[in-house]
């Protein structure tokens, strides 16, 4: 839950002048980071499935699934499935 390594990789893309259409992405996305990161820190969310769900309402559905599948591996029985449909969600509408 660091923020620093997505600015620094935003920034080197940057840098490289990319297509508008691709540096407009790039800074959408690291507008929706920055967001989700101040939401985090400032309200003090450290349960991983809440901070999953802050993501999840920033539009980073990738990044709901790196969130949640080492929180899965660690689960069992009903839970355990419900996380694998979250993550499942979460693909599917990264792929959309």
């Amino acid at each position: 839950m660091d923020p620093e390594p997505f600015r620094d990789l935003s920034v080197a893309w940057l840098s490289r002048g990319l297509a508008p259409h691709y540096e407009n992405c790039i800074r959408d996305r690291l507008e929706r980071f920055k967001r989700a990161f101040t939401t985090i820190t400032k309200g003090g969310i450290d349960d991983g499935l809440t901070q999953a769900l802050v993501i999840w309402n920033e539009g980073l559905f990738c990044e709901v699934h790196e969130r949640l599948e080492p929180i899965w591996q660690n689960e069992w029985g009903e839970k355990r499935q419900a996380l694998k449909g979250l993550i499942k969600a979460a693909g599917g509408k990264f792929h959309k």
